[in-house]
């Protein structure tokens, strides 16, 4: 068992925050993220929490990306490579690209911190990361002088009896 964190953090001896290449960081528990979760959900329904959470799960993987490709120096689809690769040092599970096309793109999670918890309602539990998945990949189009949009739906989940999470992105003029 390993007893060192997989990322280098940084704390200020001022103030006690933490960061992590150059981002702030909050250790939690992850009770606390999936009580919440399941919190919204309760009160908003499976498709409100989704929604809730989405633009700010965008706006924060556009961010990440944003900082981590000016401290890196990474190429567009590099950022994303290194984005998935840090979700996975931070405790959030395994991703890992199974197909890019252009036209179709599927994310395979692997070990996700979200689906230990069971929604009740039959659907999946890690639809937060889709979001996730848009902003990163909408940033690295952007970034190659060819802004696309991409729409990502959890299509199965470990928390329903998959033996893992798999989100299908595709651009968005092609979800009509």
């Amino acid at each position: 068992m390993s007893t060192e964190i997989p990322v280098p953090v940084t704390v200020d001896p001022d103030n006690g925050r933490w960061s992590v290449e150059g981002i702030p960081m909050i250790l939690v528990p992850r009770h606390m993220i999936t009580n919440n979760l399941a919190a919204a959900e309760e009160r908003l329904g499976h498709k409100g929490s989704a929604n809730l959470i989405r633009d700010a799960g965008y706006r924060s993987a556009q961010q990440w990306c944003a900082q981590q490709r000016g401290f890196h120096g990474l190429s567009p689809d590099r950022v994303v490579a290194h984005y998935l690769e840090q979700l996975g040092h931070r405790g959030w599970g395994r991703f890992r690209v199974e197909e890019h096309t252009g036209e179709r793109i599927r994310v395979a999670l692997h070990h996700s911190a979200l689906a230990d918890r069971a929604s009740g309602n039959g659907n999946g539990t890690c639809y937060m990361f889709a979001a996730w998945l848009e902003g990163a990949f909408d940033f690295a189009a952007a970034e190659t002088g060819r802004p696309r949009r991409f729409a990502f739906t959890e299509t199965s989940c470990r928390s329903t009896g998959a033996a893992h999470c798999t989100f299908h992105g595709k651009p968005i003029e092609q979800q009509n």
